[in-house]
């Protein structure tokens, strides 16, 4: 008798078993932790790479004023509002001393500096979200817009 060819057997596809998954609080404790660590680590390498000289370049373009008005001890309105931005921005953003802002914006006293950051800290507060995320010209033009909705008397020059 002649053989026949074998036909192999096709295992039959395996029906996955339902599984329902319940997250418990542990578990967005856990992704919580996970976000913040992602979060502070590029804060940091955020910080390593935003210079105070570039901060006061990137204030100086977007609000269109000379890099020597804005380090300069002149105190006019359209002066003063932008090296508050650029300021704030700076300590903000960098891990720079309050003396240490001071001495790149023409030798400031640290008290001036701290009178600014705390000028501003509304306008930081409102815009926290968008400091680490957006491009630093970008971060200026929102800071901008900010001040002159937390502060209507003063316009900003855009």
């Amino acid at each position: 008798r002649a053989e026949q060819p074998r036909i192999a057997e096709v295992p039959r596809p395996v029906q996955p078993k339902k599984v329902e998954v319940v997250p418990t609080p542990t578990d967005f404790l856990g992704l919580w932790a996970v976000l913040t660590a992602y979060t502070e680590t590029t804060k940091a390498q955020l910080a390593m790479t935003v210079t105070l000289s570039s901060v006061i370049t990137t204030v100086s373009k977007v609000m269109e004023i000379s890099r020597s008005d804005l380090i300069s001890h002149r105190r006019t309105k359209g002066i003063v509002i932008p090296r508050h931005i650029a300021i704030a921005l700076c300590k903000k953003l960098t891990r720079r001393s309050l003396p240490e802002i001071g001495q790149a914006f023409g030798g400031m006293d640290h008290t001036s500096i701290l009178y600014a950051v705390r000028k501003l800290a509304p306008v930081m507060a409102e815009i926290e979200d968008a400091l680490h995320a957006a491009p630093l010209p970008y971060v200026v033009a929102i800071a901008a817009a900010a001040y002159a909705r937390v502060n209507p008397s003063a316009p900003v020059r855009l």
